[in-house]
């Protein structure tokens, strides 16, 4: 799995955004590690993904634009998603 950060947040256990993968394919999520230290689902931040390697080019995509999103508050999440999905998918990293 890929992360953006391996540092945990502070006391609470919870991870960076990273690469996930269920039966239902691989995701963008969070993990927290629960009392024996497992690491134990959180949540999931995105769609699912066919393939590790896309997963992963989202979130790298998504990591370069984290810091632009606050520009765009007032579009909905889901059309965010889709235009970085439509970069990942074209490799249009700008």
């Amino acid at each position: 799995m890929n992360n953006i950060d391996t540092n945990f947040k502070g006391d609470e256990g919870i991870s960076p955004l990273k690469v996930c993968h269920s039966n239902a394919g691989y995701y963008i999520g969070r993990t927290i590690l629960d009392s024996s230290g497992y690491n134990m689902p959180y949540s999931r931040d995105s769609v699912y993904f066919k393939s590790e390697k896309i997963a992963s080019d989202y979130l790298l995509t998504f990591h370069d634009f984290e810091m632009e999103m606050h520009r765009y508050t007032h579009i909905p999440i889901s059309t965010i998603i889709e235009l970085i999905k439509d970069r990942v998918e074209r490799k249009a990293y700008i």
